[in-house]
């Protein structure tokens, strides 16, 4: 078995390495350098700084996040890649972490606390006590139940979810558990004692003993068996079942152990030695330089590599195996030397009908030729990915032409066939192979998009050139249109812009297209919904397009004549007002009947009034006319009080005079201020005689009263009688008196007759 090392150098005292499958990536805790080193085949990628004295990572392997305490921190790093995306507190001196797949918990060994914290993504969800020291543990991928060694204690705790479920005893200072998925048992190697505990659920079912200082163990999936490396006595010892079946002799101080299924080989990392020994079931097959203090080794099935920590250098140790390729030949003469000649690499030849290369992981390339220059052979490739494997070489006489001819693809579109074992590629519509006789498989290479007539099949070539024709069509994947806002069962189309167009009253409907980008548009049997369309993108896969439809809005507007710049104006449809000081309101407004009003302007009329409009699928105006109405006049009245009944009376207003012997009435006046004044009427004093009126809006009424003057008003009596008529009796006297003094005055002046 040929080997080869690579160094790579991630950090200081790189202690542990884990394999994540999910990136292909292996991660290297380096104690000193509080890091953890991110490998890619033989090339760091990336380094993460963590706490204090990383130890013993695990993968979840359901995320692909890779969990790292740290011994002197008391923490857990999480990484995703090469990034920290957590740190998660735990016990005090945590040392290892193993991964449940079946609960997706992360548990992490206290050692210092005595306890078990179990996370779950980057939150803790237990903390569980266990027995002294605990140092680690594996999983039982039968039950889901976790075995966690308690080295100073001689116990193992078994823990389901976040509880203890079982605390068997087992040898001195157990260390490192391992599980047997072949048999369903669990290995505690038993440091202190130099025996192994076989566990079957929580019950001890053996005890083996090998050799002293039994450390890390590791199990073989090819051959069941069990591999214990023994720290004291430089040895592996080899269990099956219950019992001891081999002692294998390896280098100074073996620490840890780690299968390769690619070959079928344990790898022995021999701490004293700086080496690791190669065993094949129960024998040493060879070793390998590593660095100084190789420890957790781990194995990458991607590539093939074992990564070894050299905790001594600082180095990390890439062992990569060779894997051997077996060549067999058909079609020769008996006897008929032949060669195989791999590119960029060797070349053998053999007179049988077998030979075979020996080559490090990869695909590499090969050709074949015979002494008798009658027969040939398609060259090929073979590719060797962690295991050995065979291929077939075939012999014919010939050559004869053999082409396939495609159809359908876009013009500079790749394409290819392998017939037999050799493939070629072309963007031109035609591939040629030129072999002689016989029955070859040939197979087309993918084509994103596109599908082929036949994937594959097989062809003769029998004396005469062979012709395939081969049909590609565009490979179409599901579209799903999704609508939302249409009421239930309401009919809408899809159209596709030079494609398919599809009817439902689902809220879903479905296409199939292939690869493209494609504008689409939307429409409802219920014009009053409406949806915008789009574009859609199918790359390689099914894609999902949501549409929303919403009521369709028209404009609807009302537009005025008659009224005055700047004057404004309002109109009310269905019980909402808007208004403008422009010619124009408006409203938008779905499908539908709706009643109107014209608000109220001062001095003018509006036609119509009020009504109802109907909006169908578009824009509704309706015009609303203004017409100045004439200015309105009210009536002032002027009653008096005090007047003799018939006496007759006047009031002068606003340039005008009217006289009444009851009310005086003006009628017919706009609004205004009117200045009054009252005409005199003899023997009465009009109170007001004058004043102004303000008419705004209304009717109004002025009272006027009317009082005596002079002879005739009102005044107090003398024996009963008014002043007035008492003075007129005076008045008589005095005549009468006058007369008679008169009369004397006279008879005195005249002589008496005689």
């Amino acid at each position: 078995m040929s080997t080869r090392v690579v160094a790579v150098y991630p950090g200081y005292s790189p202690q542990a390495a884990a394999y994540d499958a999910m990136n292909g990536y292996v991660y290297v805790s380096n104690d000193d350098s509080n890091n953890v080193s991110v490998v890619n085949g033989t090339t760091i990628v990336g380094t993460v700084n963590v706490g204090n004295g990383p130890y013993v990572s695990t993968v979840d392997t359901l995320t692909g996040d890779v969990y790292t305490p740290n011994y002197g921190s008391n923490n857990v790093s999480v990484i995703r890649n090469t990034t920290l995306v957590a740190t998660v507190h735990v016990g005090s001196g945590p040392y290892s972490a193993v991964f449940d797949g079946g609960n997706g918990f992360v548990y992490v060994m206290d050692s210092n606390s005595s306890s078990v914290t179990v996370i779950n993504g980057t939150s803790v969800v237990g903390n569980v006590s266990v027995g002294s020291s605990p140092s680690f543990a594996t999983v039982d991928a039968g039950t889901g139940e976790v075995y966690v060694t308690n080295s100073n204690s001689n116990n193992v705790s078994v823990l389901s979810g976040s509880k203890v479920v079982g605390s068997p005893s087992v040898g001195t200072f157990p260390f490192d558990p391992v599980y047997d998925p072949g048999n369903g048992y669990v290995y505690v190697t038993n440091f202190g004692e130099g025996t192994v505990t076989v566990l079957n659920g929580t019950s001890v079912v053996g005890t083996v003993h090998v050799g002293s200082n039994p450390f890390f163990a590791t199990y073989d999936t090819g051959n069941g068996d069990v591999y214990v490396a023994n720290d004291g006595s430089n040895n592996v010892s080899v269990i099956h079942g219950t019992a001891l079946v081999a002692t294998l002799k390896v280098g100074s101080a073996p620490t840890f152990a780690v299968y390769d299924p690619g070959n079928g080989g344990v790898y022995v990392t021999n701490f004293g030695y700086d080496n690791v020994s190669v065993i094949s079931g129960t024998t040493v097959v060879g070793s390998l330089t590593a660095g100084t203090e190789p420890c957790f080794e781990t194995y990458d099935p991607g590539n093939g590599y074992i990564y070894v920590p050299d905790a001594g250098e600082g180095q990390l140790s890439v062992i990569e195996v060779a894997y051997r390729w077996n060549f067999s030949e058909v079609g020769l003469p008996s006897g008929t030397s032949w060669t195989v000649n791999v590119t960029g690499g060797p070349v053998a030849g053999s007179n049988s009908s077998a030979l075979s290369f020996e080559e490090y992981y990869g695909t590499y390339a090969y050709s074949a030729t015979s002494a008798d220059p009658d027969y040939i052979a398609l060259g090929g490739s073979f590719t060797l990915n962690g295991s050995s494997n065979r291929g077939t070489i075939v012999f014919s006489s010939g050559p004869y032409s053999v082409s396939f001819t495609e159809t359908g693809l876009p013009v500079g579109i790749g394409w290819s066939v392998t017939l037999g074992t050799t493939s070629r590629s072309s963007t031109s519509p035609t591939i040629s192979f030129t072999l002689p006789n016989g029955t070859y498989p040939y197979r087309l290479g993918y084509v994103p998009g596109w599908t082929p007539s036949g994937v594959s099949g097989s062809l003769t070539v029998n004396g005469k050139a062979v012709s395939e024709a081969i049909t590609w069509s565009a490979m179409t994947y599901p579209v799903t249109i999704v609508e939302t806002g249409l009421p239930s069962g309401t009919g809408w189309w899809i159209n596709v812009t030079g494609g398919p167009h599809d009817r439902s009253i689902a809220s879903n409907l479905s296409l199939a297209e292939p690869n493209g980008t494609y504008a689409f548009g939307v429409s409802s049997e219920n014009r009053s919904w409406t949806a915008t369309g789009g574009t859609f993108q199918v790359a390689g896969g099914a894609t999902r397009t949501v549409v929303e439809f919403s009521v369709v809005l028209h404009a609807v507007q009302f537009t005025e004549v008659g009224l005055g710049a700047g004057t404004r104006w309002s109109i009310s449809l269905e019980g909402r007002a808007n208004s403008s000081t422009t010619g124009l309101v408006g409203f938008t407004e779905p499908n539908g009947t709706y009643p109107f009003a014209a608000g109220p302007v001062s001095g003018y009329q509006a036609t119509p009034a009020n009504g109802t409009l109907l909006v169908e699928g578009a824009n509704t105006t309706q015009a609303i006319t203004f017409t100045r109405l004439p200015a309105p006049t009210y009536s002032l009245v002027f009653v008096e009080t005090g007047l003799a009944a018939g006496k007759t009376w006047s009031v002068a207003l606003g340039g005008q005079s009217r006289s009444a012997t009851g009310a005086v009435s003006f009628d017919g006046l706009a609004n205004g201020t009117y200045g009054f004044t009252v005409g005199l009427v003899e023997g009465y004093a009009a109170s007001p005689t004058s004043g102004s009126i303000d008419l705004s809006g209304t009717n109004k009424t002025q009272a006027i009263a009317f009082t005596l003057v002079g002879p005739g008003a009102s005044s107090p009596t003398i024996f009963g009688l008014p002043v007035e008529e008492w003075y007129g009796v005076l008045g008589g006297i005095g005549t009468v008196a006058v007369g008679a003094t008169a009369a004397v005055l006279w008879k005195r002046r005249t002589p008496p007759a005689p």
